[in-house]
């Protein structure tokens, strides 16, 4: 397995948002370069799978590790992936839910596969970054009326794994 790199920029309320993704699907041997992929970074995605408890039990490891190595203000957001697989759930949404609330965390749950929330997700995190507030981590809101355009965006595979996520402004 290696790491996954994928780069997008959005229109969002006229400003450019440039979205570089790093998969790494939790690999222990790229963990020493996380640093320096953070670096500039406002936004980091905890992906795990809503099917596996084992996937989430990594959601708390991710979380200090980018505390600690993220820069100042790097907002967080755990996404419960595969969203269509809803019969197959082995991690609840009220659990992991309460403890984002604790932890003052975005959450999301969506299905990579179907594409639900997908877009949701993304805008959430572009309103959050042109919000400007970097005192407060975790500070990413919920919105449902904004409209990203996306008509350049081309993403060959539909897949979301276990892994770190980050987002500048341009």
């Amino acid at each position: 397995m290696t790491a996954s790199f994928f780069a997008n920029s959005l229109d969002f309320n006229g400003e450019k948002i440039a979205f570089q993704i790093w998969d790494t699907a939790g690999q222990e041997r790229y963990r020493s370069l996380i640093p320096m992929y953070l670096r500039g970074s406002e936004v980091a995605i905890i992906v795990y799978d809503i099917t596996s408890k084992e996937s989430f039990k990594g959601v708390h490891f991710w979380i200090g590790f980018l505390r600690d190595n993220g820069p100042q203000g790097l907002k967080l957001a755990i996404v419960g992936n595969k969203l269509d697989l809803e019969a197959s759930r082995e991690v609840s949404e009220k659990e992991v839910e309460s403890f984002c609330d604790e932890e003052k965390i975005y959450f999301m749950e969506v299905s990579a596969k179907t594409g639900d929330n997908v877009q949701r997700l993304f805008t959430d995190i572009a309103k959050s970054i042109l919000s400007g507030d970097k005192t407060q981590r975790g500070s990413i809101q919920r919105q449902s009326s904004i409209k990203i355009d996306t008509s350049t965006y081309k993403h060959k595979h539909r897949c979301c794994h276990r892994g770190e996520y980050t987002v500048q402004k341009e």
